[in-house]
């Protein structure tokens, strides 16, 4: 299952110093004690691990996926890397496909690069965090004006953030809505217990986890 690779996820922030403690604000506007910065995993080994944790996840999750979207700008490479790992490692091979932040208005123009969506797709969004959910509805809105069917979704780390209702979290809350399932390689509860994480930063995200 998913839960079985989040100690190898969590070694791969620690190494890469993706992961970094202190006081920051997300996106979506919460005070945290960690941030991860998915664009440190920037070196060969450690995007080839990570893709690989992702296509694992994905492929015995989703048999059935034929492509994967990468929302800019972080979702890019990852829905690159793990594409690739998917070949290598079950001899499937999907596309991948990713937004522009701006239409092209010249050469091919369009919103999407890689597969262009023109057909029915099973296709799974591959994202790096989930906060509020608030990008996820973006790309899934984007791509409910192309004929694929979104299948699954499969975030790196899920902070278990509320929802934008706060009824709920927003993992839950974007399963309900969209009637897709949320796959995920760790959780915020998972690096307040993981010995990998100084025991201080364990500490710092136990008392927040606690607090919200």
């Amino acid at each position: 299952m998913a839960s079985d690779f989040s100690d190898s996820y969590i070694q791969i922030l620690k190494d890469s110093e993706a992961i970094q403690f202190g006081d920051f604000v997300t996106k979506s506007g919460r005070k945290t004690p960690v941030f991860i910065n998915a664009g440190h995993i920037c070196k060969g080994r450690h995007i080839h691990q990570l893709a690989k944790l992702y296509a694992n996840v994905i492929f015995e999750t989703w048999p059935q996926v034929e492509s994967l979207f990468g929302p800019a700008y972080k979702g890019i490479p990852l829905a690159v890397a793990a594409a690739q790992a998917m070949s290598e490692i079950f001899r499937l091979d999907v596309t991948y496909s990713f937004n522009r932040k701006e239409a092209k208005d010249h050469g091919e123009g369009g919103w999407l690069i890689g597969d262009q969506y023109q057909k029915p797709t099973n296709i799974v969004i591959i994202e790096d965090v989930l906060t509020a959910g608030t990008s996820l509805r973006e790309s899934l809105k984007f791509l409910s004006n192309t004929p694929v069917k979104v299948v699954g979704i499969i975030v790196g780390l899920d902070r278990e953030e509320r929802g934008i209702s706060g009824e709920g979290t927003a993992r839950a809350e974007i399963e309900k809505e969209f009637g897709v399932r949320v796959q995920r390689l760790s959780s915020l509860s998972a690096l307040a217990s993981s010995p990998i994480i100084e025991a201080s930063h364990r500490k710092a995200l136990a008392d927040y986890i606690a607090s919200r």
